[in-house]
């Protein structure tokens, strides 16, 4: 469920900065910022593991 969560996230952003490119390119007005209509570069950051973390996960394997 969570990978299916950030695959459409995902798609949603990518759908997002192409209507923004498409309106705002022929435009020299101001427009809003691309980075307030991105859902996924908000929270979605991959956790660094420590080599402890990856110590017992191998020991696990």
């Amino acid at each position: 469920m969570t990978a299916s969560n950030l695959r459409i996230e995902r798609e949603h952003d990518d759908r997002m900065s192409l209507a923004w490119h498409i309106a705002a390119l022929p435009r020299g007005k101001k427009f809003p910022e691309l980075k307030k209509l991105l859902i996924g570069q908000k929270r979605h950051r991959p956790q660094r593991q420590s080599w402890e973390a990856q110590a017992a996960i191998l020991a696990a394997w």
